[in-house]
């Protein structure tokens, strides 16, 4: 089958990549990745390329990550015909309300349409100790932007990132980024794996824009609907587990953690 490779096929092409990849940041200087790294299988030189015109039958997607003392993110992504993205547009940046961060967003995104648009659930909380306030996804309404709850169901998210990130000298990468996302691509290499939940980021290093992607990625695809059947909300509003394969779920995706530790030996540094 045409792009297909064996297990020792993909092992062999990995150790020919890493081995450029030291040499490269040894010749070159580069920063090096932390031990533990999150995501290992990211690389500039495969997954960050030159802006070019987005064609106007690719789908188009916005997704926000909220903050104001900490930074908010705002990433636009686009979905190519054969299902792969690209990130091609990031706002970035702290101390801005929510009406600010909008407009901001609504200007970038004049004349384009979006599939979806979608913002960190914590977005709609309009009460705290008792009153009621009014929610940044409803400041975002009344300035031109209307968006959704993203799904945040972290494992099966971040288990998406990775699927979309892995690649090989043969199969392109389901991900790229622009050049312009500088933010994304500064600080998504030096996120770490949290110690207690190996297979979630440790919300402790700066995981505004990849949080961000995960909620776009989540959106342009299928795995979209998965984490709504997980996340639905009965009796009350207290949660429960909807989607039937949700145990094997979690069996695969620590299956799959395993086989990147021993892929990238824990992350390489």
């Amino acid at each position: 089958m045409p792009g297909f490779q064996t297990d020792g096929e993909r092992r062999r092409s990995r150790v020919r990549v890493n081995v450029v990849r030291a040499f490269r940041a040894e010749a070159q200087h580069e920063r090096t990745a932390p031990t533990g790294q999150a995501f290992p299988d990211f690389d500039t030189s495969i997954h960050v390329v030159e802006p070019y015109d987005i064609p106007d039958d690719w789908a188009r997607y916005r997704a926000v990550d909220y903050g104001y003392a900490a930074p908010h993110c705002c990433l636009w992504i686009a979905r190519k015909p054969d299902g792969s993205l690209v990130a091609y547009r990031e706002t970035y940046g702290a101390g801005m309300t929510g009406t600010v961060q909008a407009k901001q967003i609504a200007a970038l995104s004049l004349g384009e349409s979006y599939k979806a648009s979608v913002g960190d659930p914590a977005m709609w909380a309009s009460h705290r100790e008792g009153l009621r306030f009014q929610s940044v996804a409803d400041q975002y309404k009344q300035a031109g932007v209307k968006l959704t709850e993203a799904v945040n169901d972290c494992m099966s998210g971040w288990d998406l990132v990775h699927e979309l990130l892995d690649w090989s000298e043969e199969v392109p990468p389901r991900l790229t980024i622009f050049t312009t996302c500088v933010n994304l691509i500064r600080t998504f290499p030096m996120l770490v794996r949290d110690p207690n939940r190996p297979e979630d980021v440790d919300t402790d290093g700066e995981d505004h824009a990849a949080d961000t992607l995960r909620y776009g990625a989540v959106a342009s695809t299928k795995r979209g609907k998965l984490g709504e059947a997980v996340a639905q909300r009965r009796d009350g509003g207290a949660a429960v587990e909807q989607h039937v394969g949700l145990r094997e779920r979690i069996k695969a995706n620590k299956a799959r953690q395993a086989q990147r530790e021993a892929r990238y030996g824990g992350g390489w540094s």
